[in-house]
């Protein structure tokens, strides 16, 4: 596939990817490093800035789930008034709500893969 000097733009303005367009970003980025690092023993630049986008976007996503409801202040008042079981029933439900709603796992799992590519790529792919 070929690309255009425009379509590589995408790559110098990762600073500019937010979470409410990294899912419309993400394969564009994918193909373009694949592109790119073929053939190459890596891109330690490329790498760096895919893990900032990467802390960045987490980030993001925990400032954004933290508002929603603040488990801390709910737990702390629950072991003050020593009712474990529902201080327990808090902290199994933040942990439930926060791996289901949070996609922290998928955002950092298509991040990490990004970022793999962006090591040796010397012979990974090979034609016929």
């Amino acid at each position: 596939m070929q690309y255009t000097k425009e379509d590589y733009k995408v790559l110098d303005s990762l600073e500019e990817i937010s979470l409410d367009n990294f899912e419309s970003s993400y394969s564009k980025i994918e193909q373009l490093i694949i592109a790119i690092n073929m053939g190459k023993d890596g891109n330690p630049e490329l790498k760096n800035q895919l893990v900032a986008l990467k802390t960045r976007l987490v980030k993001e996503l925990s400032k954004k789930l933290g508002k929603k409801m603040n488990y801390s202040e709910l737990v702390r008042s629950k072991l003050l008034e020593q009712n474990i079981k529902e201080a327990l029933n808090l902290v199994s439900n933040m942990s439930q709500t926060y791996l289901k709603e949070s996609g922290t796992g998928e955002l950092e799992t298509k991040i990490n893969y990004l970022i793999s590519l962006c090591g040796d790529m010397r012979g990974q792919y090979s034609v016929g």
